[in-house]
């Protein structure tokens, strides 16, 4: 080896042992989790009284080939886009009577969006203001209409028992931001609606929002908003945000985006964070922070729900969201085609089943067909997904569980969905983990062509992966499963009644190919850190993937190859 040879590789060495900047520390509390009989497919989720079909989907853009995670910023907030054009002013000491100018202010708001034309603004002065808003014109492209608190000041609209704000018919191009908006509604806020209006490119930021969100509509960004759901007791399974195709096709909602929202305590029955409905698309949910979903119903953080007969979803993505305390499932993904679940950080510290499901439905629940050329679905006619190559890709997540999974689910549950990617994710459960940490719940023929990859499994006493069969599994290598009591880390079967160590179980499906049997040696186990230490069996031990950072946004590979996991070692 050459004197520049040797260099080189010292460099490597000295470089990959520095100290992560980027630490998760997680502190758990000790949760009684109950059992549950395992069910060849769940019920779908609820559907709302108020729609025929309700719809639940979250879009996303396509996959990309080299997603990159930036440095990770706990809720960023962006410069406010500075104020120009013609402003008018609403102050509790004013009068509908008035000009609208900051020396005679308008009363109240709806008088101020009533008056309003695309270009102006409107400042509402602090103040309580007891309306129920209804916004019934639009902006233009390049000429908004902005609804904003007066600088400085904090302005809330409460709406009583009726919405605090709500559009009528086909709405566009508003801004609303700086507000503070309750109700006791079961909306606080609406921007289109089942089988009458679609609304687009609306832009909800940095409000503080008590109650739910609901939208139909396309190209809207919400980012930065406090929603909590504090003394929310609304039926119907919704919670902070909701958005739904509204049974007006598949150009109805699409292209949304969904950023740096926390969205916290909503505790209504089957009450969820975010809720994407029905025949919706290409859409996408980042760097949230979603906490204490918890509900005796489903709890789910985050639902791409299109479970029903004639309902699909397509190119969604979540990604490097923080996830935390559902008292169900994290993300469910359902019925849903071409998505990405990506970086997130799913975390139970008191309970619930699982972390990430998938599933595709059968005729008893339904599906639909969908996508520019009818490439999504249910392409042949049956009313159902079940089985369907979906391309779903779950990469480089965290998903930590502090005791057991609840029994039959795990850290991730595939239910009937075909050609699912799952690589580079770090999974942890300090106890037993139900079935499995990765459990493949369908036979082949409804769970066919997986991938499992570069993935650090650590488990108590339950196997690392289980499958009805190993031949669902099309690629299974690279990965280091470890389980703290035994060295059965495979399960087969109904339950993972048969289990396998890593040579018993490449030795009979002739898969496992690269995979390690180890402790994977984290970083600082008792401190929920799950980083690498320089002693771990996965450094430079995965396959190469299509990612050019880990889940802290440093560059990868680092040394000869892949560290196996969320995380590369510095």
């Amino acid at each position: 080896m050459s004197a520049i040879s040797i260099l080189s590789s010292a460099l490597t060495f000295i470089q990959r042992r520095i100290p992560s900047l980027v630490y998760i520390f997680l502190s758990f509390l000790l949760f009684a989790c109950g059992s549950a009989t395992p069910i060849p497919e769940p019920a779908a989720s609820p559907m709302p009284s108020q729609t025929p079909t309700p719809v639940e989907s979250f879009t996303a853009t396509a996959i990309p080939t080299d997603a990159q995670r930036p440095t990770p910023t706990v809720m960023l907030t962006p410069t406010t886009v500075p104020i120009t054009g013609p402003q008018f002013f609403v102050s509790t000491d004013g009068s509908d009577e008035n000009s609208g100018s900051e020396s005679a202010p308008w009363r109240t708001i709806q008088k101020a969006v009533d008056s309003v034309s695309p270009g102006d603004n409107i400042l509402v002065r602090a103040g309580t203001y007891d309306e129920n808003v209804i916004i019934s014109q639009s902006g233009s492209e390049g000429n908004e209409i902005r609804l904003i608190s007066y600088p400085g000041e904090t302005a809330e609209i409460n709406g009583g028992d009726g919405m605090a704000l709500r559009s009528k018919g086909p709405v566009g191009y508003w801004t609303i931001e700086g507000l503070s908006f309750s109700s006791a509604n079961q909306f606080t806020l609406q921007f289109g609606w089942f089988h009458e209006a679609v609304t687009h490119h609306i832009t909800l930021r940095k409000n503080t929002i008590n109650g739910a969100v609901f939208t139909v509509g396309n190209n809207q960004l919400f980012e930065d908003n406090d929603i909590s759901g504090i003394g929310y007791t609304a039926e119907g399974g919704y919670g902070g945000i909701n958005e739904s195709h509204g049974g007006l096709g598949d150009d109805a909602t699409h292209h949304n985006i969904y950023r740096r929202n926390h969205i916290h305590d909503f505790t209504n029955d089957n009450a969820r964070g975010i809720w994407i409905q029905g025949r919706t698309h290409d859409s996408i949910i980042e760097f949230n922070r979603i906490e204490n979903i918890w509900t005796m119903g489903l709890g789910q953080c985050i639902d791409l729900d299109a479970g029903a007969s004639g309902l699909v979803q397509w190119r969604h993505t979540i990604r490097n969201n923080t996830i935390k305390d559902c008292s169900y499932v994290g993300i469910q993904i359902e019925n849903t085609f071409d998505s990405l679940v990506e970086n997130n950080l799913v975390m139970a510290e008191k309970g619930g089943s699982a972390g990430v499901i998938v599933i595709n439905y059968s005729p008893t629940v339904g599906c639909g067909v969908g996508g520019e050329d009818n490439q999504y679905g249910d392409t042949n006619g049956d009313n159902s997904c079940k089985g369907d190559i979906t391309n779903n890709v779950i990469r480089q997540n965290v998903i930590v569980k502090k005791g057991a999974w609840d029994w039959g689910y795990g850290g991730l549950v595939n239910w009937g969905a075909g050609g699912v990617k799952i690589l580079g994710n770090t999974f942890y459960a300090s106890e037993a983990s139900g079935n499995a940490s990765i459990n493949i719940q369908a036979p082949p023929t409804e769970s066919s062509q997986l991938v499992i990859q570069n993935n650090v499994i650590y488990n108590g006493n339950g196997p690392a992966i289980c499958a009805l069969s190993f031949d669902s599994l099309i690629e299974d290598s690279n990965n280091l499963l470890y389980k703290t009591e035994g060295d059965k880390v495979y399960g087969s079967g109904e339950n993972c009644a048969e289990t396998y160590s890593l040579a018993e179980y490449q030795s009979a499906s002739g898969k496992g190919q690269d995979s390690l049997q180890a402790d994977p040696r984290f970083a600082n186990l008792e401190g929920y850190d799950f980083h690498l230490s320089d002693a771990s069996p996965a450094i430079d031990m995965g396959a190469t993937l299509e990612l050019l950072a880990d889940f802290d946004g440093f560059a990868r590979p680092l040394g000869a190859a892949f560290d196996i996991g969320a995380y590369e070692l510095r």
